[in-house]
């Protein structure tokens, strides 16, 4: 058995100065407040997630916590900010298949969870309305976008208003999605999929 070879101090220096950045750097706190904030929603939901528990997953203090976040609700927007939005190419827009796949990803990975979550934040905390409104609109401006360049490789023009009612119409088919998820978690991709395509391919 042959002995592990010694640790430089410059090694030990190394890894002792990258521990003490972890330690008190402030971005790194509020990254992991964060990632724990959508962790433990996803277990219990909004209203059930206190700071208390936040901070035990996050490994940091409740006074770390209010350094960094005002509210629960304040950290919440910050969460659903990062949080990965709503994204076709055109090429799953030309495909029920690689839409449904698409949609099976979103919906029930870890960003799902917090959308799941969101219409209970909403009730709980009404100030989270204007946060709502911009993610709202992020999502359909980047599917607006999308939906362009697809019915453009079938050869069709549309305006920009065609376009932004088929982004709001995918839009609304997907909070549905979420909305039945939470309550009535059956499968429903293929379905919403089809009627994502068939706006694309018809144009409403």
């Amino acid at each position: 058995m042959t002995a592990a070879a010694p640790v430089s101090s410059d090694q030990d220096r190394g890894g002792a100065q990258r521990h003490l950045r972890r330690k008190h750097d402030p971005l790194d706190k509020s990254r992991r407040i964060v990632d724990a904030t959508l962790q433990t929603i996803a277990r219990v939901g909004y209203t059930k997630a206190t700071v208390r528990e936040i901070c035990l997953a996050a490994d940091v203090s409740v006074g770390t916590f209010y350094e960094h976040f005002e509210s629960k609700s304040h950290l919440l927007g910050q969460a659903a900010t990062r949080a990965r939005t709503l994204r076709f190419t055109p090429d799953d827009l030309l495909d029920v298949a690689q839409t449904e796949a698409r949609l099976a990803d979103y919906l029930w990975g870890p960003t799902g969870a917090l959308w799941r979550s969101w219409r209970e934040a909403l009730i709980a905390e009404p100030s989270l309305e204007s946060q709502e409104q911009r993610l709202s609109q992020a999502t359909r401006t980047a599917l607006s976008s999308a939906v362009g360049a697809a019915r453009k490789c079938l050869g069709r023009s549309s305006t920009q208003a065609e376009l932004d009612e088929i982004a709001w119409a995918i839009h609304a088919l997907v909070r549905e999605a979420f909305r039945r998820a939470g309550g009535q978690p059956e499968r429903m991709e293929r379905t919403i999929a089809r009627t994502i395509c068939l706006l694309v391919n018809d144009g409403g």
